[in-house]
């Protein structure tokens, strides 16, 4: 007997392990923690999936999870269908499903397609708009700064012409009388 675990052991909590105690306190998978999901091999740590490799292929699920939820809708309707036609053999029954469901699932392949091209349309418009209103805003910004400045020097040339002409008026003013 080898004392070398195999993948499936390695995935299973060990009795008396953390991961164990928390499956017996009633805590599900996802509370108990990283270990089993971080561990790798010889327990040194995986490296989690993250960026645009991790958000593809969370959108991924979620189309397939959103198809296999459309077909099961197609089935249920082609069930209550095929349910008021009495009639139909169980062949007609399987045919008038298959082609119901296929129609069905056509017709929402064709809307998803059309939802991700509209959705592709307001994103280059959206994007757009976005880069406009940016550059007004760095313009209207840098507008700002620039009237600042010249408020500012303008202000600064003031107050030094009224400290000279006070100062120097008012000495001349003094000497010649």
């Amino acid at each position: 007997m080898s004392s070398r675990i195999g993948p499936e052991e390695h995935r299973r909590p060990v009795v008396g392990s953390a991961s164990a105690a928390s499956a017996q306190q009633g805590q599900g998978p996802a509370q108990q923690g990283t270990a089993r999901q971080v561990a790798g091999r010889n327990g040194q740590e995986a490296p989690a999936p993250v960026g645009a490799e991790a958000v593809q292929g969370i959108r991924r699920l979620e189309g397939y999870l959103l198809f296999a939820s459309r077909r099961e809708e197609a089935r249920r309707g082609a069930d209550r269908l095929a349910d008021q036609l009495p009639w139909l053999t169980s062949g007609q029954r399987e045919d008038l499903t298959r082609v119901y469901v296929r129609d069905r699932m056509a017709l929402y392949r064709d809307v998803n397609a059309s939802l991700v091209e509209r959705a592709a349309e307001l994103r280059a418009e959206y994007t757009e708009r976005y880069r406009l209103l940016r550059r007004r805003c760095v313009a209207a910004a840098a507008g700002a700064v620039v009237v600042a400045m010249v408020v500012a020097a303008a202000l600064t040339l003031l107050l030094q012409a009224l400290d000279g002409g006070a100062g120097g008026g008012g000495a001349a003013g003094a000497g010649s009388g």
